[in-house]
């Protein structure tokens, strides 16, 4: 797309789906497909498991450090994100040069206890996480990925990914930009968004939503793209 900053620019935006291995066969052989026919699949070298989402994040971190890449962006597959708005928004917004930002959460508690994961007091003995940004959608600058992927050779991991980011960013002193708001970049746990929402609404967020059905997520795109916008 062309870079709002300067028209004579085109930036090169980079996609990949971050995908480990099934046990059924079937899922493989799609898989492998899709990969072979676009390449657009970052394939880890173990089978998917809610256990490994802290390893899924820093390998993918790890890819995304040797890409040549100014931002990093983590987004969960029942999120919607209109990527030229959000190019948009990153070149024209004051934004921190270390940036780690997304919907941030305060003071959540680490009571042990995440879904069918349990987190030792071994793992993290603290009795609230420090600021993180929510799982389903965060940027980071690149600086702050390698940064992280230091930090992570020294702070143990534990099973919530997002908030070990979090302890990643205290422990380096990178304060976590908050992006969700009113008047600001993004929007989650939104109901009937793509119903109720005036274009004008829609103009001022590029992410919205979470545990997004595929005709929500359309919906959601078909009101995007009937949008006058100033970018391309």
């Amino acid at each position: 797309m062309k870079d709002p900053k300067n028209s004579t620019n085109n930036l090169l935006i980079q996609y990949y789906f971050v995908r480990g291995h099934s046990e059924e066969q079937e899922v493989e052989t799609v898989v492998e497909s899709e990969n072979m026919i676009h390449g657009d699949i970052l394939r880890l070298n173990y089978t998917e498991s809610y256990s490994l989402l802290v390893q899924d994040t820093l390998d993918s971190l790890r890819f995304a450090s040797t890409l040549n890449a100014k931002f990093v962006v983590k987004i969960d597959d029942d999120v919607y994100l209109d990527v030229c708005r959000m190019v948009w928004r990153l070149q024209t917004t004051s934004l921190p040069d270390m940036l780690y930002g997304g919907t941030l959460l305060y003071n959540s508690p680490a009571d042990g206890i995440q879904g069918t994961s349990i987190i030792s007091h071994e793992d993290f003995n603290d009795t609230t996480y420090p600021v993180y940004c929510n799982n389903p959608f965060y940027i980071m600058s690149k600086k702050v990925v390698l940064e992280f992927l230091n930090a992570s050779k020294i702070i143990r991991s534990f099973k919530m990914e997002d908030a070990y980011l979090g302890v990643l960013a205290k422990y380096l002193g990178i304060i976590p930009t908050q992006l969700d708001g009113e008047g600001t970049l993004i929007r989650l746990w939104l109901l009937q968004l793509e119903i109720i929402w005036d274009d004008a609404t829609f103009n001022e967020t590029f992410e919205v939503g979470d545990s997004l059905s595929p005709e929500r997520l359309f919906a959601i795109n078909e009101r995007y793209l009937k949008l006058e916008t100033g970018f391309n």
